[in-house]
C-alpha cells in the first residue's frame, strides 16, 4: 500500500483478529505466520496470534509492571543521574525503547536479542527497586 502510513500493518492486524479461532490459547510459536503467512509487526497482535488471550493478559501484566517500576524509580524515588546508576538508567532506557518498539515490531515477544535485553533489564530494575524498598523499610 504506497499511500498507507502503516505499511499495511493495520490490515494484517485485522486479519489476525478475524482468522484467530483459537483466541484463548493461540496458535503457538509464530502464530502470526500460521494465520496470515506474514509477520504481525506488533507485539500485542503477535502475542494474541501465538499465545491467545492468556498470553496477551500475561504480556500486558508484564508491560504494566515494567511501566510502574520504571515510573516509580524515575519519578517517585527520583534516582540520581550519577555514574553509579548508569546500569539502572540504561536498563530503564532499554525497557522503554523495547516497549515502544513493540508498537511497530514483534520486539521481545519472539526469542531474540531483544528478549534477552528486555529480561535482563527488567531483572536489574526489579532488583534495584527491591533494594530501595528494603532500605526504606529499615529506616
Amino acid at each position: 500500500e504506497p499511500k498507507s502510513f502503516s505499511s499495511g500493518r493495520v490490515e494484517y492486524w485485522k486479519q489476525i483478529l478475524e482468522k484467530n479461532k483459537l483466541y484463548l490459547f493461540g496458535n503457538g510459536y509464530l502464530g502470526d505466520r500460521f494465520l496470515i503467512n506474514h509477520n504481525a509487526s506488533n507485539i500485542i497482535f503477535y502475542t494474541f496470534a501465538s499465545g491467545g488471550l492468556l498470553g496477551l493478559i500475561l504480556l500486558v501484566v508484564i508491560i504494566l509492571r515494567c511501566v510502574f517500576t520504571c515510573f516509580d524509580l524515575m519519578f517517585i524515588k527520583k534516582i540520581n543521574l550519577k555514574k553509579k546508576n548508569i546500569i539502572l538508567i540504561s536498563s530503564i532506557f532499554y525497557l522503554a525503547f523495547l516497549t515502544f518498539r513493540g508498537i511497530g515490531e514483534n520486539s521481545y515477544a519472539i526469542f531474540s536479542i531483544d528478549q534477552i535485553i528486555f529480561l535482563q533489564s527488567f531483572t536489574i530494575v526489579e532488583i534495584y527497586r527491591n533494594m530501595i524498598l528494603r532500605k526504606y523499610e529499615t529506616k
